[in-house]
């Protein structure tokens, strides 16, 4: 006690676990970084999200698996799958496409481009 006068502290002092920081090359990197922190992903124009779109800092370090931006693999397999499938409709393409990407490089947007033989190209966000 400093003086003779009852004194109350309204703010209270916390101490947090502090994560390493998150870089995400061809994304977006994240500035927080402490225990509790969620970090929200997205790639670049041109690049697909593997990993998880979503990390929480916790004691035990990042949740989630390594996230990073791929410019190839996911353009490679939408190409190859889109080959296979020539035989669909534009609209059934697109659908198809979707669901594609969502199963296999997880809960982010993609900007999907077909190209339509009578009315050109249309695009679908994912």
């Amino acid at each position: 006690q400093l003086s003779s006068s009852t004194q109350d502290c309204t703010d209270r002092i916390q101490c947090r676990h502090r994560c390493t920081q998150l870089t995400l090359l061809n994304g977006n990197d994240c500035d927080l970084n402490y225990e509790g922190d969620n970090c929200h992903f997205s790639c670049n124009p041109g690049y697909g999200m593997i990993g998880s779109s979503v990390r929480t800092c916790s004691t035990r370090g990042w949740s989630g698996t390594h996230t990073f931006c791929d410019g190839e693999a996911w353009e490679r397999d939408v190409t190859s799958e889109s080959q296979t499938h020539s035989g669909k409709s534009h609209n059934d393409l697109a659908i198809y496409l979707n669901t594609f990407l969502r199963e296999n490089y997880g809960a982010v947007y993609w900007l999907v481009i077909v190209y339509d033989d009578v009315t050109g190209y249309s695009e679908h966000t994912v």
